[in-house]
């Protein structure tokens, strides 16, 4: 396996500096941009210019653009144009980036840029999945003031988040229910020794639940079915903005409902950005670069 690729890692949290470091100490020569952090010891380019220049592979973070719609880039003062990068790339350098969108990528075809999105590789989905899950976990012993053993619990959904989660939580001894809407899923559930319910049937929120995860993307925690929910119901969205809670409805009824977004890159960086370097590796060897 090639050892020694020319890596520029642009931009990006602490998963990025994982990735940096990691990718460096395997014997790749990486150098870094737009990332002005003490735990970096990759080497760091001055400009943007120098980066690519020395540079086969660019790296971009997860998610690669900021609401800005610039390359997210928390640890550097300044602005990194996605469009300055494409213009000044040649044709021959290949780029990574985490949840390229539809607009960033026909920006790519217009500057002919040949660019993988990693984030869509399912090694690092599950990998991700994994690690969100857990990060659920921790964000539910940091505010919650009960035993999880024999709390009763309600997933919506049961993708790789929904899995993960009711794995960990059965190691709690919680009292486990998993509302989905097929019925294969309604067969996994039962057989892993889960409750199961109709996601769409509002009288599964009824149940009394202590805690409710949501990983499904839709409008799934109506105002209708949280005025169901007891009073101290914890809830704890997962699903990616704008998610499947009516937050304000939720606050208004006086249930606590958090929107626990991006766990990976803060509650297990070093492991996430493992995952990431993994993927990319992975992919270079698919692709024999």
């Amino acid at each position: 396996m090639n050892q020694n690729r020319k890596f520029a890692v642009i931009g990006g949290d602490l998963r990025s500096i994982r990735l940096a470091n990691l990718l460096h100490m395997k014997g790749n020569f990486v150098n870094a941009f737009g990332i002005c952090h003490e735990d970096l010891i990759a080497p760091r380019c001055a400009d943007l210019t120098e980066a690519l220049d020395k540079s086969e592979l660019l790296i971009l973070p997860l998610p690669m653009l900021n609401k800005s719609d610039c390359i997210y880039a928390p640890f550097y003062k300044d602005s990194i144009e996605l469009n300055d990068l494409l213009r000044a790339m040649n044709k021959n350098q290949i780029l990574f980036g985490g949840k390229i969108s539809a607009g960033a990528k026909k920006r790519m075809d217009m500057h002919g840029v040949y660019a993988v999105d990693y984030f869509q590789r399912e090694d690092l989905t599950v990998a991700n999945a994994m690690i969100t899950a857990e990060g659920a976990m921790q964000t539910l012993l940091n505010v919650y003031q009960k035993t999880v053993c024999s709390s009763k619990i309600l997933i919506l959904g049961y993708g790789r988040i929904g899995k993960f989660l009711a794995k960990i939580l059965s190691g709690f001894s919680a009292d486990i229910t998993v509302a989905g809407r097929r019925d294969d899923t309604r067969i996994w559930v039962t057989s892993s020794g889960y409750h199961y319910a109709d996601i769409h049937d509002d009288k599964t929120y009824t149940g009394a639940f202590d805690v409710v995860f949501n990983t499904a993307p839709n409008p799934i925690l109506t105002k209708e079915r949280i005025m169901t929910l007891q009073k101290d119901c914890i809830i704890i969205d997962l699903a990616s903005a704008p998610g499947g809670t009516d937050f304000d409805a939720a606050s208004a009824y006086g249930i606590q409902a958090l929107h626990a977004l991006s766990l990976p890159g803060k509650t297990a960086p070093i492991s996430a950005g493992d995952a990431i370097a993994s993927t990319i590796l992975n992919i270079c060897n698919d692709l024999g670069v």
